[in-house]
């Protein structure tokens, strides 16, 4: 069991390093000294208590969550914010509209950084901002979307189907397709239709970017519209200002 807890602190160590970087599990094996066999429950158990994370099926293993979750000495991603907020900050003057940075922790989805529309109020929501289940924001299903397919089957199994928020429609299959097709197209749009002019003016259309960090998704970048400002020209606007923001975001910090 000793022997255990020290490779488990050796991969933790060498992770932190470049918290980051993708490392392999033959190389994460070599740091413990062991078999890639042996290392390979190791790594799974802490990627199950999100000591761990994996970018996707055979992207290797970077630092999970946990540790800021439960040391909480400063803010998750602080650095993320920090990098974000001037790019942020140009696109709520561009566009006008509620935007949100957010990034997964422990499972769940947490805001880092948010601008409410006409206000241009900057706010970092710190600790509070714990939200419910990823299923249910945009931001959030476009962080499933990246995971691989055990890591997502794994949230989805955790969820009732009415939690599944746009996916709770679909089955399995299903909403694994439109997970592929999220990566491929760059974005996801959840855009209800308006049956009505009042549910033309009531409702919103919410959008997803992903902001990667050397190759791997570190947080997504969303928006939040009214339908009746989502349309025509001003649509295809607000969607290539959103996606810039989201690559210069993610070039900034892979730098």
């Amino acid at each position: 069991m000793i022997q255990v807890i020290e490779r488990f602190h050796k991969l933790l160590e060498y992770i932190s390093e470049e918290p980051q970087k993708p490392r392999s599990l033959s190389e994460l094996a070599e740091v413990a000294g062991v078999s890639v066999q042996a290392c390979s429950n190791i790594v799974r158990t802490m990627v199950k208590l999100r000591y761990l994370d994996s970018p996707g099926a055979r992207k290797g293993f970077v630092m999970g969550s946990e540790l800021y979750f439960l040391t909480r000495k400063e803010p998750f991603k602080k650095y993320l914010a920090e990098v974000a907020e001037p790019f942020m900050s140009r696109l709520a003057r561009e566009i006008n509209e509620f935007i949100v940075l957010v990034a997964e922790c422990a499972g769940k989805r947490y805001e880092l950084l948010h601008f409410e529309a006409d206000s241009m109020v900057r706010v970092f929501p710190g600790h509070s901002s714990v939200s419910e289940s990823l299923f249910r924001t945009s931001t959030g299903i476009l962080i499933l979307a990246h995971k691989s397919e055990i890591e997502f089957r794994r949230f989805w199994e955790c969820e009732t189907a009415e939690g599944r928020g746009a996916f709770r429609e679909l089955d399995y299959a299903e909403a694994l397709k439109n997970c592929a097709k999220i990566v491929a197209d760059g974005f996801f749009i959840y855009e209800p239709a308006a049956k009505s002019e009042e549910e033309l003016l009531n409702n919103l259309c919410t959008m997803a970017f992903p902001v990667f960090e050397n190759g791997c998704i570190s947080g997504a970048l969303g928006a939040r519209i009214p339908l009746f400002r989502f349309s025509g020209a001003r649509r295809e606007t607000i969607v290539r200002q959103c996606r810039e923001t989201a690559d210069r975001i993610s070039r900034e910090i892979s730098l």
